[in-house]
């Protein structure tokens, strides 16, 4: 995560948008490999990995720029949402608190996405009968929890 986000903040400084673009896709890239060996580790060939690591690429680095929590890697629907939404306010702690806890919600809810997402991109790439695993709900409600905290970790 840390050089996609340094990577983002060094583009980002010439401009905004190439920076957010940069530091997703590097997120992308970094989900697609650690997939991709994931699928092998688990036996499957390399087509199938292939496949799989090419939906969670995508599926990373596209929720990422749209909801991402972390500002210099996306976020760009979201982070206009709370920007709209703060600049209405007057008082600076309650400014503070809505872009900050909007952050950590929105980091949250792309992870919790993501990991939501995750049996369905294995299901269609192995052509498996799709299995929901044990705590699944959990899990995704964990993940996005660690989602928000590293959000608020990062931005605060």
């Amino acid at each position: 995560m840390m050089p996609s986000i340094l990577a983002s903040s060094l583009v980002g400084m010439a401009n905004p948008i190439a920076g957010q673009v940069v530091g997703a896709g590097l997120m992308g890239a970094s989900a697609a490999g650690n997939a991709y060996q994931e699928m092998l580790n688990l036996g499957y060939d390399k087509g199938q990995a292939r496949t799989y690591s090419t939906l969670t690429g995508l599926s990373e680095a596209g929720l990422q720029y749209v909801l991402g929590g972390i500002g210099s890697l996306g976020g760009v629907i979201s982070g206009k949402s709370i920007e709209s939404i703060a600049k209405g306010i007057n008082k600076a702690a309650a400014r503070f608190a809505i872009q900050f806890g909007g952050e950590m919600a929105s980091e949250g809810l792309e992870e919790f996405l993501q990991d939501i997402l995750d049996p369905f991109f294995k299901s269609y790439a192995t052509k498996e009968f799709l299995e929901i695993p044990e705590g699944y709900l959990e899990q995704a409600v964990y993940s996005g929890m660690l989602g928000a905290l590293c959000a608020g970790g990062l931005n605060g």
